[in-house]
């Protein structure tokens, strides 16, 4: 079975509507409200994918950057999705990764999804190279 993805968000309306368009398409996911959560979820059980927000309290997206295993792809999605572009960190170089703002087009999530992850879910693991932006 395929790795879970990890949904990083403080809002749970976008928590909701992210889970919902991915397990739709047979994803599995999980989800918690900072990079703290993320970090200990991380640990917990691996996920083949990060979406993650920038903007969250106690740890933010670029906080948890900073540290998250650089060998899980992941996707930032968030409103200042500028700052993000811009950003050259070691952190997001060192991965395969996307950019999302929001509100999220859901076609584009499931196509930078399926690019990083795997086309088939459920019967594949996550890829780890490539990188889409």
């Amino acid at each position: 079975m395929a790795q879970p993805i990890l949904i990083v968000d403080d809002d749970p309306e976008v928590c909701r509507v992210l889970t919902s368009a991915l397990e739709q398409h047979g994803f599995a996911t999980f989800s918690v409200g900072n990079g703290r959560e993320a970090l200990a979820a991380v640990a917990r059980s691996r996920p083949g994918l990060i979406l993650l927000d920038l903007v969250m309290p106690i740890m933010t997206g670029w906080e948890f950057l900073a540290v998250a295993p650089a060998d899980i792809p992941l996707i930032v999605i968030s409103g200042y999705i500028h700052d993000a572009i811009t950003m050259s960190s070691a952190a997001m170089i060192r991965r395969p990764f996307g950019f999302m703002s929001k509100p999220v087009n859901v076609h584009t999530l499931l196509a930078v999804t399926r690019q990083l992850y795997g086309a088939e879910p459920s019967h594949r693991t996550p890829r780890r190279g490539g990188a889409s932006r």
